[in-house]
């Protein structure tokens, strides 16, 4: 196997059993705490996402191209970029010591919030960044395991309910702890022990480089972590538990769209490399066959969405149930969104990406104060599709300046599949969903099979690229 597929798989292989494990903590977490507690969980967690953004402002892209591209110096520069994240962990976990202290009067939330940022101190000493920059996926990939391995452990032997809720955020970072202890020991073996000074000209340099990326990071973190704060703002803390449920597992079926991207970006990179006229044509098969793929995967999603609920969550957390059929549309826009992104980057075309982004992190911003405001959970759910409709629209619009586009008529025969298998499951809406899904699946199969959606020459040039 060729290093690159070899990095590939170890790096998919570590994500999606880190995400599956993690995913199957939070289903337990959901069960025995109550939506209630779930939420508190989860509003301690979307303040976490701010502060690690905080804490290590672009360092986690910007530090892996440097170890990449350098030889000289790094043990220095390691030290520098461990010392200044540890000075930022600090720094923000005293504020925030400080901040919920005077501004929240839950005693359960204030202790959540404040054990949840305890784990910067570890994420500050995590060097999986020096890892990826070194393509060293496999301890990259074990470290990242190993978090959620004990983080889970730790959280079956002592959270058993409610009243066990504080326990769930030392149980991460105890998870965090261990994978910097890890990545640690490995990196003194085979480097040796960075060099922690006070170096004001050196933090000073890594920020010049690292804050415009981490600013970008930054806003593109609000989707996740952004509207359970407003949820919990204007809402109460059992609202944030089932939004977050439903959102959850999006995120699950979010695996897709990280596959894609990371299969996507070399290639569409290598054609504007070399092939640059060949372009057109293979965003138009992948097109296709994304949205081949993607249709019914969202259709029996909606269908599904009750059952799932009940399954992972339990019967308490029903009310998820039609804010993940909505959500479910978000996954398709999102992976949509992955093609003209992947374009953007590969174009080197990084300036209309940021840009992009930070206009469609904005529109988000505000319709989810606005729309929570007004219609409740619902309207949160729904700003997740109005702010990745606002970023998708402007990615297509800055990838038609590098690259002509697929036409609009490639989107007619999945559409037309689309509305087949979609009237379909609203026929048989009194059915069991779980069979109306297969024979819609089959009606789905036999228009596009029928259509000629996906010709044999293109799928055999897929097969040639992907494969």
């Amino acid at each position: 196997m060729k290093r690159p597929l070899k990095n590939l798989g170890s790096l998919l292989v570590s994500d999606a059993g880190s995400r599956v494990i993690g995913f199957l903590i939070t289903a337990y977490l959901a069960r025995v705490l109550a939506p209630s507690a779930f939420g508190v969980l989860n509003i301690g967690l979307a303040v976490l996402g701010h502060l690690a953004i905080l804490g290590s402002p672009g360092m986690q892209i910007v530090e892996t191209r440097n170890v990449a591209a350098k030889n000289s110096g790094l043990l220095e520069r390691t030290g520098g970029v461990i010392a200044l994240r540890f000075l930022f962990a600090l720094l923000l976990f005293a504020l925030t010591w400080i901040v919920t202290g005077m501004a929240i009067s839950s005693s359960s939330v204030r202790d959540v919030v404040r054990l949840y940022a305890a784990s910067l101190i570890p994420y500050a000493l995590l060097l999986d960044w020096y890892f990826q920059g070194k393509e060293d996926f496999v301890r990259l990939g074990v470290s990242r395991v190993l978090t959620y391995v004990v983080f889970g452990t730790v959280v079956l032997l002592l959270v058993r309910s409610a009243n066990d809720l504080a326990l769930a955020p030392v149980a991460f970072l105890l998870g965090n702890l261990f994978a910097a202890l890890f990545l640690g020991i490995a990196y003194v073996r085979n480097v040796g022990r960075p060099t922690l000074t006070w170096n004001p000209a050196l933090w000073r340099a890594i920020l010049r480089e690292n804050v415009p990326v981490g600013l970008a990071l930054f806003l593109a973190q609000i989707v996740s972590n952004f509207p359970p704060l407003v949820v919990g703002y204007f809402l109460e803390e059992r609202d944030v538990g089932m939004y977050s449920a439903s959102l959850k597992l999006v995120f699950l079926l979010l695996i897709i769209d990280r596959l894609f991207g990371a299969l996507f970006i070399p290639v569409i990179t290598r054609y504007f490399s070399g092939l640059a006229e060949e372009v057109p044509f293979l965003l138009t098969v992948t097109l296709k066959v994304l949205l081949i793929l993607l249709i019914p995967v969202t259709l029996c999603g909606i269908a599904l969405s009750r059952s799932a609920v009940m399954l992972v969550f339990g019967e308490g957390y029903l009310e998820a149930a039609p804010l993940l059929q909505i959500m479910m549309v978000f996954v398709l826009l999102t992976v949509l969104n992955t093609l003209f992104v992947s374009t953007l980057i590969g174009s080197g075309r990084e300036r209309l990406y940021s840009r992009a982004m930070m206009v469609g992190t904005g529109v988000l911003a505000v319709a989810v104060v606005v729309l929570t405001a007004l219609f409740n959970t619902v309207g949160a759910a729904v700003a997740l599709l109005v702010g990745e409709i606002s970023t998708l629209v402007l990615m297509i619009r800055g990838a038609r300046g590098v690259a002509v586009l697929p036409s609009i008529r490639v989107l007619v025969r999945p559409i037309v599949a689309c509305a087949a298998m979609a009237l379909t499951l609203w026929l048989l809406r009194s059915a069991d969903q779980m069979i109306a899904c297969v024979i819609a699946l089959l009606v789905y199969g036999a228009f596009i099979v029928a259509s000629a959606s996906l010709s044999k020459e293109e799928f055999q040039y897929l097969r040639e690229r992907f494969v």
